[in-house]
């Protein structure tokens, strides 16, 4: 931990079961080289999970200097009376956060975030939202699009308040979303992983192994997944190796391997093993999504080195655009064509593979806690969020 005068208030008010324990994890990592004291106030579940996290990557030191305010989550059978606790817990917060500590949302739905934004008029702190995930989903849901347009395009940010987004892309793509005046509240920065060495295959198995490791639904490519099972069960090896929807029962699909339980996500090892065995990661993803959200899933392809066939999208294409690790696609009848080809060609692509794969250890520096952390600490300084340079 960095000494200095430096405090902030990190709150995690929804995260449990391994949900977002990277994001949360290298957050720390991260304002733990800009602040002198960090506290957390996060579900028992996040504490273990940050702390193991943590402890796997070589950040034990950490601990011990972190605060953590946790508490229990219970189980409530009706999603909006989760987001309404969540808000609570948010507010509350807010208000208990001392007047020197920079306040550190990871995970505010839109509820908490308008009535957070109103509350600040008056008690005038320093507040950053970071959002990887869920501005996408609010402007998919009609009340929700409607709420935002209306804060960001209509309305006013709070001039003490801050929005940070993992992507370049993701921030031009909200610039038609925000009036001028609330763009100077936004900035971002690129998303922060933890990476393993890996030794990589320098060939592919003899029957291929295409495995999908993102959250699986019908919305996330199930229904091109099946299809290409069905013209390639012959030849090709398909694994959903994430967490599959409860809309979803492996048994309706013998051409595919599920490797986790319905509505359950694997631990983190079984996640990594399942990625070893497989040759190239699929991801099947409509194409117009990820334009407001950071795929946390394309980095474990990167983590395990392991080579990707994708649907475009514009994250992608602007995380990969000088550093491609595999194959970008304009549709799933582009996809079948590309597998069509590595697998008539299986021993002469070999070369292109392994180049793929070097690009992957080069963005494993890129986007690394510590080459980020140069990047956050210089948005903070910049918003007046902190005094001094931390980082060295």
């Amino acid at each position: 931990m960095k000494k200095n005068k430096n405090k902030v208030l990190i709150v995690e008010s929804l995260a449990k079961n391994g949900c977002h324990e990277i994001i949360n994890s290298a957050l720390v990592v991260m304002c733990s080289e800009i602040f002198g004291q960090i506290s957390i106030s996060a579900t028992e579940e996040a504490k273990k999970d940050i702390k193991k996290t943590l402890s796997k990557f070589g950040y034990t030191k950490i601990i011990p200097e972190l605060k953590f305010n946790p508490y229990k989550v219970k189980e409530y059978k009706y999603h909006t009376l989760k987001r309404i606790v969540s808000a609570i817990r948010d507010i509350q917060n807010l208000f208990f956060a001392k007047r020197e500590e920079v306040v550190i949302y990871t995970y505010a739905r839109i509820i908490s975030f308008i009535t957070i934004n109103f509350l600040n008029l008056i008690l005038k702190k320093k507040i950053l939202f970071i959002y990887h995930g869920n501005l996408e989903s609010t402007l998919n849901h009609s009340l929700g699009r409607k709420a935002l347009i209306l804060l960001f395009k209509k309305g006013k940010i709070n001039k003490n308040i801050r929005i940070c987004v993992l992507g370049s892309s993701i921030k031009k793509n909200l610039d038609s979303y925000l009036n001028r005046e609330n763009r100077k509240r936004f900035f971002s920065i690129d998303h922060p992983y933890f990476f393993t060495p890996s030794k990589s295959k320098k060939k592919l198995n003899q029957k291929l192994i295409l495995s999908t490791v993102g959250f699986m639904s019908n919305s996330k490519g199930l229904k091109e997944l099946i299809r290409l099972s069905e013209f390639f069960k012959d030849n090709v090896n398909f694994h959903i190796i994430g967490k599959v929807s409860d809309e979803i029962n492996p048994a309706d699909y013998p051409g595919i391997t599920f490797i986790s339980r319905k509505g359950k996500q694997i631990p983190r090892e079984r996640f990594e093993k399942e990625i070893k065995k497989s040759d190239f990661i699929l991801y099947l993803y409509p194409k117009d999504s990820y334009k407001l959200t950071a795929s946390g899933a394309i980095f474990d392809a990167i983590n395990m080195e392991k080579p990707i066939i994708a649907i475009e999208n514009d994250y992608f294409k602007s995380i990969l655009t000088n550093n491609p690790i595999g194959y970008l696609e304009k549709n799933t009848e582009r996809i079948k064509k590309r597998i069509e080809y590595i697998l008539e060609n299986n021993e002469t692509i070999l070369k292109e593979y392994n180049k793929f794969i070097e690009n992957e250890q080069k963005l494993k520096k890129k986007f690394s806690p510590k080459k980020i952390t140069i990047d956050f600490e210089r948005e903070l300084k910049k918003n007046k969020f902190i005094t001094g340079w931390a980082f060295s």
